[in-house]
Parts: structure tokens; sequence; C-alpha cells
């Protein structure tokens, strides 16, 4: 069984690396999500897990960490 912080992980970088892809052809929404998903990666990697994360989505769709 896969534990949550290595899914939530997983999740952020297949986003981000998604997100990229679609910035290199030229979609600016694609680059502000890829940007999202590269901080919240890199936020969540500074913290380390934690028993009090709130995940959701942001207005925009995208999964947040709180």
């Amino acid at each position: 069984m896969e534990s949550l912080p290595l899914s939530l992980y997983q999740h952020l970088l297949d986003k981000y690396e998604e997100e990229k892809k679609k910035c290199g052809q030229g979609t600016k929404e694609s680059c502000k999500n890829a940007k999202h998903y590269k901080r919240q990666y890199e936020l969540m990697s500074k913290l380390g897990f934690h028993d009090t994360f709130a995940i959701g989505q942001d207005k925009n769709g995208r999964t947040t960490i709180y």
C-alpha cells in the first residue's frame, strides 16, 4: 500500500511535468500551473510530512496543500 506522502509527492510531480510540457508549447495558463505545482512540491519537500496537512483545490482546480 502506498503511503499518502509518497503518492502526494508523485501526484505533484506528475502534474508539474504535464503542465511543463504544455507550457513549452506556448500555453500561458499551463506555465502558471507548472509554477504552482513546482512550488507545492518544493514546499512539501521542505516541510516534510506531518499530521496536520489539509489537501484541497484552489479556485483554479489545482491541488493545493495547506
